[in-house]
């Protein structure tokens, strides 16, 4: 009778553990997956709100142009002789701006530094950036355009202020500024020929300001390098809860089976 049984019972061991490992495998796939989808919802979220923060900041920094400009709007009626050291003392008073440049209509046109040229804007344009100019060669500029009839005031800063508040973004995240069809961020502009990957979670937004668009994003691959680091760090623990799982399992299973052996063993008539 007890060779006859086992192959039974051999079977019945092998079902235990199948079922022993299928239940312990649950905490190991289940955390990954939630893992994963926490991960997920924090680099979205995070891209969403660096959008918002990234607009309050540039808000912010375009409008200390704009004052500079105001401020500067009355020397419009004024000879260039009289108003030229104010404007250089009025950039020199501020760090972040590098000129002004009054435009006092009929080609009258007086600046804080005899070589920042008058920038091209177009009818409705207030804001652009400036490239290669001769004040900056190679660099990048801001300027920001007020007009008043047939006055205007353009104020200018640096791309360095541009780029230095990006890189204030941290966690891997990519930020781009985009004005008119030209854009910049912290490694370079829109004179690349290839632009920053930053495909994974990509989230935009316009400024009801002044009109320019802020794109965020991670580069290709991110996303993927951040789940295998978490996993890395996480996989050891389930692993161990996993091995626990099954070990309680097979130990459960194994007393069922004593129990259900010793009773039917206590139910067999004496011989």
């Amino acid at each position: 009778m007890s060779i006859s049984r086992h192959p039974k019972h051999q079977s019945r061991r092998m079902v235990a553990l199948a079922i022993a490992l299928l239940i312990g495998a649950a905490p190991l796939i289940s955390g990954l997956l939630v893992m994963d989808y926490q991960l997920n919802k924090r680099l979205e979220q995070s891209a969403k709100i660096a959008v918002d923060e990234a607009l309050f900041t540039f808000d912010r920094l375009f409008d200390g142009l704009r004052a500079a400009a105001v401020l500067a709007l009355p020397s419009g009626t004024k000879p260039c002789q009289d108003i030229q050291n104010r404007l250089a003392a009025q950039v020199a008073g501020n760090p972040r701006l590098q000129s002004l440049i009054v435009n006092q209509g009929a080609g009258r046109i007086c600046r804080s530094m005899e070589t920042m040229e008058l920038p091209d804007f177009a009818p409705d344009q207030t804001l652009r950036l400036i490239f290669d100019s001769t004040a900056i060669p190679d660099g990048a500029l801001v300027a920001y355009r007020l007009v008043n009839g047939d006055r205007s005031v353009v104020a200018t800063t640096y791309g360095l202020e541009i780029r230095n508040e990006l890189r204030a973004f941290k966690n891997g995240l990519r930020l781009i500024v985009e004005i008119g069809d030209q854009y910049i961020w912290t490694e370079g502009d829109s004179r690349e020929q290839i632009r920053p990957s930053m495909s994974e979670f990509l989230e935009g937004g316009v400024s009801k300001k002044y009109g320019y668009r802020i794109k965020v994003g991670y580069p290709q691959g991110f996303t993927a390098a951040e789940a295998r680091q978490a996993r890395n760090s996480v996989l050891p623990s389930l692993v161990l809860i996993s091995a626990l799982t099954s070990a309680v399992v097979i130990w459960s299973l194994r007393n069922r089976r004593v129990n259900i052996d010793d009773k039917t063993a206590n139910r067999r008539p004496a011989a």
